[in-house]
């Protein structure tokens, strides 16, 4: 962990634009979960929602998830919009 917080440190003092993103996995990740991590990203000049698809993991048990739709995710980022103002969805 200390190593992602040092590259973001990095990512905010280097003035360039950057973005940030996390694939919501259902059953990894809940809507609590989304706005923690937008919480801990407070302040990101970009925070990007990605839709998970099964069919694209390397993970046999995550093979059959079923993905959040597309309401949830927008809840979702609505959420984390209280801590980074460009939230967007991706994949959805």
């Amino acid at each position: 962990l200390a190593r992602v917080e040092r590259s973001f440190g990095l990512l905010r003092a280097g003035g360039i634009a950057y973005e940030l993103r996390t694939t919501v996995v259902p059953g990894l990740l809940e809507a609590d979960d989304i706005e923690l991590l937008a919480h801990w990203i407070a302040g990101a000049s970009r925070y990007v929602l990605q839709q998970f698809r099964g069919s694209n993991t390397l993970d046999p048990d995550l093979a059959g998830a079923i993905p959040y739709t597309r309401e949830v995710l927008a809840g979702m980022a609505v959420a984390a919009r209280r801590w980074v103002s460009d939230v967007s969805l991706r994949g959805v």
